[in-house]
């Protein structure tokens, strides 16, 4: 997907006395920052009481690592990043105590030391500045003991769970063809009266006394005739040369078509704009939906991710020459929600809605309760691994986060303080191309509330994903792209959405890895959902016949072909919208683990690779900035603040207040 230019909120951290936020156990206290104007910033460490009995430890501190180029991604790219903020002692670990988790397995003891805190942030150029006082910093909620915080630790479990292995399904490859029967060829020539070839009957002028005009009434009826003919030809021959599609509804108009051709059918033209899917894999259902409804034409046009939600938004506002059907991303309800229009219950009941599509859908694709778009697909996001890297190590894949950190050090290969192959993609937000989508998951299974950063809950988890790359010292910024670096080898595990394997596939055919899904805090599962729906325009003319399209492309057996042709132009296809087909892909490989994760997913305003240039976009640069702000030394009380203005102005920008359901 290409990338959009993100726009680059400035970030201005207030600085005034921060208050003390106990931290993760196995990541320590931290308290706010001492900064003085004209002097050094002065950060203190203060132990906190252990949770849950666990032992206290030390360690050394990680050194930075010099940064090398970073490897541009083909096809579908991740959002650009924009550089670190420059803070100073850019190699300062956060501050940690480290603990035991009392899982009943050993560990290996990952340390760190407590850095300064650094004096406020650098504002970003191309976005604007929240415009909000703060005379005095906002107090936290009482801190509490998250979910994440309680399991934190730096001595590693060394258990791992063991995954289930199948071989992948038989590709199926379609590659229909079309052809167009040839027009049979002029006559070979022609002969006279007495049949030698000679025209012997030659024409004679017209005698220069007789007018011409006498020849005007048979020009004009021969024109009129050609313009009668052409119409009726065009009429019934003019959609078979596009991908339109014409058709009527009722055995009447078929009836009355059949009897005499030169007379059109009534028809309903829909315009439909795609976004992923190229012409020719929508172009086998579209035809067979005109088989099934004489009279309605549909105009399939598949438009370019650059600059589309404004493209659209303009469109549908405009009206008159928007689209009738439309794809958008789930979490662009509350920007389209006046263009937005209704599924009728005559078209799909609410009951039936929620017990054919995950339960993302009914959560996402509604306003105020009502239903305003119908999935094609789901997306989400999943744990990768290099198969080959876990059999020589003797390891399995893991299934919950203190597997995750234990497995990730063991698999970590160092040369000197450089990383020669990372455990994992994780800690950094400027080459970990869905570090919004993995924060978000963290967030909501430590129950934090996504409208609300500044909170305890928020802190764990952003302190717990940041300890990747400055307490384990598993990856660093100095490594290329995420999935660059999984196709090289260069690092064993990645989370990424399903269309991330068929660029890994495309840079390297022969790299042997698999899907598990998300590990997860505890026997709450939840997930990522991050997903595209089609919609129907408020403004469209016909809005039945197009929610009547979107239900027959929701169909089961509509929804396996298109997967069919899909595979037939590349690996795989878009996964099914519905929880019925979920055993059509249960021994794929790659998105096995996407629809065992489907009815646990939630989405999220924090979605990556949306191209919106706005809500997701805006609310992920924010969280971009907090978490180079940690890695730069910042402290985590000071991010918490401008994180909490940038999302909180970003969402009522949108017209969303804290509070609502979806997050």
């Amino acid at each position: 997907m290409p990338n959009l230019p993100l726009p680059k909120p400035a970030i201005p951290i207030p600085k005034p006395a921060a208050p003390s936020i106990s931290g993760i156990p196995g990541v320590g206290g931290m308290t706010g920052s001492s900064l003085q104007p004209g002097k050094p910033p002065t950060s203190q460490l203060r132990p906190t009481p252990t949770a849950l009995g666990m032992s206290r430890s030390n360690s050394p501190v990680v050194s930075s690592v010099p940064s090398m180029p970073q490897a541009s991604m083909p096809g579908k790219q991740p959002m650009t990043a924009a550089g670190p903020i420059p803070i100073a002692r850019p190699g300062s670990p956060l501050p940690m105590q480290s603990a035991q988790l009392n899982l009943g397995v050993g560990g290996t003891n990952l340390t760190n030391t407590a850095p300064p805190a650094l004096p406020g942030a650098p504002t970003m150029p191309g976005a604007p500045a929240p415009k909000i006082a703060t005379p005095s910093a906002p107090q936290p909620p009482p801190r509490t003991l998250s979910a994440l915080q309680s399991m934190s630790s730096t001595n590693l479990p060394t258990s791992a769970t063991q995954p289930g292995a199948s071989p992948p399904p038989a590709k199926t490859n379609l590659a229909p063809g079309y052809g167009i029967a040839p027009l049979a060829p002029p006559a070979a020539g022609t002969t006279d009266k007495d049949g030698k070839g000679k025209d012997t009957n030659k024409p004679e002028f017209a005698a220069p006394q007789k007018s011409i005009f006498r020849f005007l009434p048979f020009i004009l009826g021969g024109v009129l005739l050609l313009a009668v003919a052409g119409f009726v030809a065009f009429k019934f021959f003019g959609s078979s040369q596009t991908t339109s599609i014409k058709t009527s509804s009722t055995g009447a108009d078929r009836s009355a078509a059949g009897a005499n051709p030169t007379t059109p059918a009534p028809s309903v033209v829909l315009e439909y704009w795609g976004l992923w899917e190229p012409t020719e894999t929508m172009t086998e259902v579209i035809k067979a939906y005109e088989q099934q409804n004489p009279g309605v034409s549909i105009n399939y046009t598949k438009q370019s991710s650059q600059d589309y939600r404004v493209r659209l938004q303009t469109a549908l506002v405009q009206g008159e020459n928007g689209p009738d059907i439309f794809r958008y991303h789930a979490s662009w309800v509350p920007i389209f929600k006046a263009e937005l229009s209704v599924l009728p219950s005559s078209i799909m009941t609410s009951a039936d809605y929620q017990s054919t599509f995950y339960p993302a859908a009914s959560q996402m694709l509604n306003v105020n309760g009502q239903l305003v778009g119908i999935p094609l697909m789901y997306e989400g996001l999943a744990l990768f691994y290099n198969t080959e890297i876990f059999s020589t190590a003797v390891l399995e894949p893991p299934k919950t986060w203190p597997d995750l950190r234990t497995v990730a050090s063991k698999l970590t290969v160092k040369a000197g303080n450089s990383i020669k192959r990372a455990g994992i993609a994780m800690g950094t937000a400027g080459n970990v191309e869905h570090f919004s989508d993995i924060l978000a998951v963290l967030m909501m299974q430590n129950k934090a509330d996504l409208l609300n950063p500044n909170s305890p809950e928020t802190s764990d988890a952003l302190k717990f994903y940041v300890n990747f790359s400055k307490a384990d010292d598993v990856w660093d910024e100095t490594l290329p792209a995420s999935s660059v670096a999984f196709a090289r080898g260069d690092v064993a595990m990645i989370f990424a959405p399903s269309w991330r394997a068929l660029e890994i596939k495309q840079m390297n055919p022969n790299l042997p890895f698999k899907t598990v899904p998300m590990p997860q805090l505890d026997d709450t599962r939840i997930a990522s959902a991050n997903f595209w729906a089609e919609g129907v325009s408020s403004k469209s003319q016909n809005k039945d016949a197009a929610w009547k399209f979107l239900k027959y492309l929701s169909s089961a057996e509509v929804q396996k072909k298109l997967y069919a042709t899909q595979s037939g132009v590349r690996p795989f296809g878009e996964m099914y919208s519905r929880k019925d087909l979920a055993n059509e892909l249960a021994v794929d490989p790659v998105a096995s683990a996407f629809l065992q994760d489907a009815p646990f997913a939630k989405g999220s305003y924090m979605s990556s690779a949306t191209h919106d240039g706005g809500l997701n976009d805006q609310i992920v640069k924010y969280y971009e900035d907090a978490v180079t702000a940690l890695n730069g030394g910042s402290s985590v009380e000071e991010v918490l603040i401008t994180l909490d203005q940038g999302v909180k102005q970003t969402l009522r920008q949108y017209g969303i207040e804290p509070g609502t359901t979806t997050q």
